[in-house]
């Protein structure tokens, strides 16, 4: 978003054009100069929403906070959200040139707490039953499942395995759980932090000592009936966004190789089997770019044999990737099954299936 800085306030990509104004959304911020570009509405004739004056003395906050909340295409909000989206509202003082009336030069956990419980009396928002303590939700929309709520919550996980061959369009079983990838808890931390200096830059000083909520991370084991399997990785893998909501999903060669490693987060072997011989042809490319960049040896000798001897597909990588076969060793095309005396001899593996 060039040099805009931007926070956190869980959307799809969207644009919107306001007069000479153009305002960027994406999943996980929104420009800093949003609320400041509201003032302008009014000149080009754009308003949205209702002028709400507070008997002659400026904008009642949660007014304004009421127009902003309901434009967000989702209904689950965060704390840190929310009290980004307070922060700036303090912090330009105007809402569609109309002057707020704030009790408080700047924000502070005090001012926070009172207008969050004046937020929920005014049932503009409720407390989020069968959520995680700090999930708030706008009455009177669907609740999302599984899938959303998690990537929602983490701005740092995309959906993988069987949920990405689902997203994907590849799944030939269902699955009752939701598998999602995501950073482990200490390095997820240190990505929370350097998120929250992106949001804030010169602000975030003042941000944190205001005591206003910080960018923290919500264990979702459960929503509903469907459970949420959660996979740390050290380095996040590749992904895209899929669908109207545009959720993070593994790419499709991430999600092969992701599949490979861990069948049994993907229906199992031979559904995997199934998947990867479905697509390899078409997606050839794709899978051999991930596997070239982020596969182990065993990686390249599980994908090398299925294109190779399997599929009967050939491809220059294969005559580098040979080399990392072993003899003598254990390697087996299904981690997740015992050794059987079946194998390939130019690949060195054990055909397990």
């Amino acid at each position: 978003m060039g040099n805009q800085t931007c926070f956190p306030i869980l959307c799809v990509l969207r644009t919107q054009s306001i007069g000479k104004q153009c305002w960027n959304y994406n999943a996980h911020s929104v420009s800093k100069h949003r609320l400041e570009n509201n003032a302008a509405e009014g000149e080009h004739g754009c308003t949205r929403g209702p002028s709400i004056r507070n008997g002659g003395y400026g904008l009642e906050i949660l007014a304004a906070l009421k127009i902003e909340l309901e434009q967000l295409p989702h209904p689950l909000v965060t704390e840190y959200q929310l009290g980004m989206l307070m922060y700036r509202l303090y912090k330009t003082k105007t809402y569609r040139g109309e002057q707020l009336q704030l009790r408080k030069p700047i924000a502070d956990h005090a001012a926070y707490t009172r207008i969050v419980r004046r937020l929920i009396v005014a049932g503009i928002l409720v407390r989020a039953s069968r959520y995680p303590k700090g999930l708030l939700l706008l009455p009177g929309r669907e609740r999302p499942d599984a899938a959303v709520s998690t990537c929602l919550v983490d701005p740092f996980c995309y959906l993988s395995h069987h949920s990405a061959l689902a997203e994907h369009g590849l799944a030939t079983k269902k699955s009752p759980q939701v598998y999602v990838t995501s950073l482990p808890s200490g390095v997820w931390r240190r990505a929370a932090m350097a998120r929250m200096v992106d949001d804030l830059g010169e602000d975030l000083g003042t941000y944190l000592d205001s005591g206003l909520p910080r960018l923290v991370w919500h264990k979702l084991d459960r929503i509903g009936v469907q459970r949420t399997h959660r996979h740390h990785a050290g380095e996040l893998g590749e992904r895209v966004r899929l669908g109207a909501l545009a959720l993070p999903v593994s790419s499709l060669g991430q999600t092969m190789l992701d599949c490979l490693r861990h069948p049994q987060w993907a229906g199992g072997m031979t559904h995997v089997l199934r998947v990867f011989d479905a697509v390899a042809e078409k997606h050839r490319e794709a899978i051999i770019k991930i596997v070239d960049q982020q596969g182990s040896g065993i990686d390249k000798v599980r994908v090398g044999y299925l294109f190779e001897e399997r599929l009967r597909i050939a491809d220059p990588a294969f005559e580098r990737w040979v080399t990392c076969a072993q003899r003598g060793g254990s390697r087996k095309l299904d981690p997740e099954s015992a050794y059987a005396p079946r194998w390939s001899e130019r690949w060195c593996l054990s055909l397990n299936l």
